[in-house]
């Protein structure tokens, strides 16, 4: 009798632990993710002549130019991720006063149990010339907003997610030179940082002179999610191993 039993409990707890086992295939995944982006805009306000009157001539000139420079994404597992920009590569367009020239970037990503990552990079350039017999004077407007933001849905050790932006604003003749970043990082924090600013500048040419303004704007970030077991899968385990346990203790008895 004592051999049924101790046999009908060895079998149980392996039936149990086998159920457990197979239970750990099937997890359930946190999701980590991550959205960072930067926008950035240019208005030529106004052209005037050294005493400040008004030049509204065709002797002068300002030109833009958007470009793509770089862009990337890398998926593993679940992972998913994407990026945008609104330059069009070597698309030339004239800058009259009050007009404005506009350029933004996103990266987008998120990973339940695996790798999500991409960034992208770009530029919008402006040659301003003065083909006046004077010294002209160039005034602009400009206002830029980055963000980054990181997240789960269900943290878990193993998760991670950092997100980063930034513009980079600088002029030959240093009447502009901004660099300004923002980082969220889902261990380490904050998980979600926001920079808005608007300023203004101005600069003065003489006849024949011209300046040139880079303003690069770039996003990227990373998404890493991992595999969390199920709370049933935990409770099987469990049972599993006080069978095993108890089969052990009957059999030295």
């Amino acid at each position: 009798m004592k051999i049924i039993k101790r046999n009908l409990l060895k079998g149980l707890a392996l039936l149990t632990f086998s159920t457990a086992a197979m239970g750990l295939a099937t997890v359930a995944s946190a999701n980590a993710m991550y959205d960072s982006s930067a926008m950035f805009s240019i208005t030529l306000t106004s052209v005037t002549k050294e005493n400040l009157v008004p030049n509204n001539g065709d002797n002068w000139s300002v030109i833009g130019e958007e470009y793509f420079i770089d862009g990337y994404t890398f998926t593993d597992g679940d992972g998913t991720a994407a990026f945008s920009d609104s330059s069009a590569s070597n698309a030339y367009f004239d800058l009259f006063t009050r007009d404005t020239a506009v350029q933004s970037t996103s990266a987008v990503g998120k990973a339940g149990l695996g790798i999500g990552e991409s960034s992208v990079f770009t530029e919008l350039g402006i040659s301003v010339e003065n083909n006046y017999w004077k010294n002209l004077i160039f005034s602009f407007e400009y206002e830029y907003l980055i963000s980054a933001t990181v997240g789960s849905t269900t943290w878990v050790p193993g998760d991670d997610a950092i997100a980063h932006a930034g513009v980079d604003i600088i002029d030959d003749l240093y009447s502009v030179d901004i660099l300004e970043e923002v980082t969220a990082d889902l261990l380490y924090g904050p998980l979600t940082d926001e920079v808005w600013y608007r300023g203004s500048f101005s600069f003065m040419l003489a006849p024949g002179e011209y300046n040139y303004i880079s303003a690069y704007s770039y996003a990227d970030g990373v998404a890493v999610g991992a595999a969390v077991p199920e709370p049933a899968t935990l409770l099987l385990l469990s049972l599993g191993l006080v069978g095993l346990g108890v089969t052990r203790l009957r059999k030295s008895a």
